[in-house]
């Protein structure tokens, strides 16, 4: 391939990942697309990330740009920093625990190049374990499109969920100088950015595998503590498109609705917040009674249980 091709800017972010950054930084140098801009940040690691990613950095004698946070940022001010830097045409995001496939930028850039009209393209990808086993074939199985994976025009199905693998997308730089870099007041970065992506601009997906994403097993309350937080986020992201398309509106609010009431047998304080904020954007009595429900200290199962049962009357489900 020849050097004329547009450069991809790579973002590779690091957290305490000391274990596994070596393979995901192997995965973008074995890149069969030549042309790309190697971005490294350490978000203040406490392990000995540093010291790995540099060792491998001299081992590789790797042309990149190599940054170390003095105090933890947090992943979207992190992306935020990592954005200022790129300088290719498209670019990508990744943790240092993901894994790209070798041919991945070169098939996505392709896709680019030939619709000039889309923002970002998608895949599938492999989930793998702590050792980099594949323990699943698809994490898109998981969602109720699959085998079909909506294309194009997707935002109102984005909105029901986020069904989008965070490292198989690549993105056009251009996309956040028009609609505005990552929420830096949001714990995660993907979802809101995909949204706000997908409102104004046509997403592909790509019938394949491009990279791994890896999952590691948490304990049972950490993990309903993340799944709290992530319906939180997803909240935060969704208000920011109600009253833009009239047509939006009560898909928006259904998902929240069960947002709230599946954050509810989850973590009782994380629902207070999802409620407190959608409340802002809708005088809802169904929404007011679930609130007052919860800080009149109400156990939250048994007022999920209730509004469960109340739903064929509540017009919040439609």
């Amino acid at each position: 391939m020849s050097i004329e091709l547009p450069l991809v800017s790579i973002v590779a972010i690091c957290y305490n990942q000391a274990s596994y950054a070596v393979e995901t930084l192997d995965s973008i140098i074995a890149q069969t697309y030549p042309h790309i801009q190697l971005i490294i940040i350490d978000d203040c690691s406490t392990d000995n990330s540093v010291e790995v990613i540099q060792n491998w950095i001299d081992e590789n004698n790797v042309d990149c740009e190599f940054v170390i946070h003095s105090e933890n940022m947090g992943v979207t001010k992190t992306c935020n920093d990592g954005l200022r830097m790129v300088k290719g045409k498209y670019y990508q995001l990744i943790a240092c625990d993901d894994i790209l496939n070798p041919n991945k930028i070169e098939k996505q850039v392709q896709l680019l190049e030939e619709n000039i009209h889309v923002a970002m393209v998608y895949s599938d990808v492999f989930l793998i374990d702590q050792d980099s086993n594949v323990t699943d074939d698809s994490l898109l199985k998981m969602t109720s499109y699959f085998p079909n994976l909506p294309t194009g025009d997707i935002f109102s199905e984005l909105a029901k969920d986020n069904f989008i693998p965070a490292p198989s997308v690549l993105i056009k730089s251009l996309v956040p100088d028009n609609i505005g870099f990552y929420d830096e007041s949001l714990l995660y970065e993907d979802y809101d950015m995909f949204l706000r992506i997908s409102r104004s601009y046509d997403i592909l997906y790509i019938k394949e595998n491009l990279a791994k994403y890896r999952t590691i097993p948490n304990q049972l309350s950490q993990v309903t503590k993340q799944n709290g937080i992530k319906e939180l986020v997803r909240t935060k992201a969704r208000l920011k498109h109600i009253g833009i398309k009239d047509e939006w509106d009560k898909t928006i609010l259904i998902e929240i609705v069960r947002s709230v009431d599946g954050a509810m047998l989850i973590d009782r304080e994380l629902t207070l917040e999802i409620l407190k904020i959608t409340l802002l954007y809708f005088k809802n009595c169904w929404l007011k009674l679930r609130f007052m429900a919860l800080k009149l200290g109400l156990p939250s199962i048994l007022v999920a249980k209730i509004f469960f049962k109340l739903r064929k009357f509540d017009s919040l489900y439609g």
